[in-house]
């Protein structure tokens, strides 16, 4: 679940969906990117609580497991995904995705 949290301390639910959410990244469109340890990682429209893929590939490769994303000013995102690796498997990367789609 995606919960969101007033100024007054008021939570509600944004979005309930089959996944395990890890980060939480605002786009300058307004929508969330989840970085989701299941499903890679995730558009979310914080208006209607819709949840649609955004990247869950690369080339042909599903991620191990993405865990943490930033949004830079440019629109570059940057996410982390190490699944479950550290130093007995050290293949988790960092990547960044460009607005075109490099």
């Amino acid at each position: 679940r995606i919960l969101r949290v007033s100024p007054q301390g008021d939570w509600s639910v944004v979005a309930e969906y089959d996944g395990e959410p890890n980060g939480l990244a605002l786009r300058h469109d307004g929508t969330l990117l989840i970085a989701d340890y299941k499903n890679g990682v995730l558009s979310l429209d914080p208006a209607t609580g819709v949840v649609s893929p955004f990247l869950t590939r690369r080339n042909s490769e599903r991620f191990k497991g993405p865990n943490d994303l930033v949004v830079a000013r440019n629109g570059d995102v940057y996410f982390t995904d190490q699944g479950q690796t550290g130093l007995h498997d050290p293949t988790g990367r960092v990547y960044r995705l460009r607005p075109d789609g490099r």
